[in-house]
């Protein structure tokens, strides 16, 4: 009694008797690669779940920055009619540097880049008014210093 390969009907192999020695490496290839596949898979899905876990932490950032720098930017109306109102925010609370912090143009002009990052009219939360604002403060900041 002849034993056949049950995929292609040749002789089987000697370690196998089920395939013949093609059908069998066929077979480990197969196997192989539908485990690099799901391998693949699951790395791609822990990649992407850290990815998306990344960007909602900037996010958060970014929407926490944006909450301080439209909270400076508003400036409460509160008084008698003809009493003298406050004037806007200076110069140093639109940049958001503190009454007393020591300021350089590399620091002045960083800040200016973050905060265009949030009100540039390109981006998708764009504020041109608040970003001439940060414009002029910024001017200001780097003449006072000289």
């Amino acid at each position: 009694m002849s034993r056949k390969c049950t995929q292609c009907g040749a002789s089987p192999a000697r370690g196998n008797p089920a395939l013949c020695g093609d059908c069998f490496v066929d077979d480990l290839r197969a196997g192989a690669n539908s485990v690099f596949d799901r391998f693949l898979d699951r790395a791609l899905d822990r990649g992407a779940q850290a990815l998306d876990k990344g960007v909602d932490r900037v996010v958060g950032r970014i929407d926490a920055y944006a909450q301080r720098f439209i909270a400076a930017q508003t400036t409460p109306g509160t008084g008698a009619p003809g009493a003298s109102q406050p004037k806007g925010p200076s110069p140093r609370e639109i940049m958001h540097f503190g009454p007393d912090e020591p300021l350089t143009a590399q620091k002045i002009k960083d800040r200016k880049r973050q905060l265009a990052k949030i009100c540039h009219p390109d981006t998708g939360t764009a504020d041109p008014a608040g970003m001439a604002q940060i414009n002029e403060a910024a001017d200001a900041l780097l003449k006072e210093i000289g």
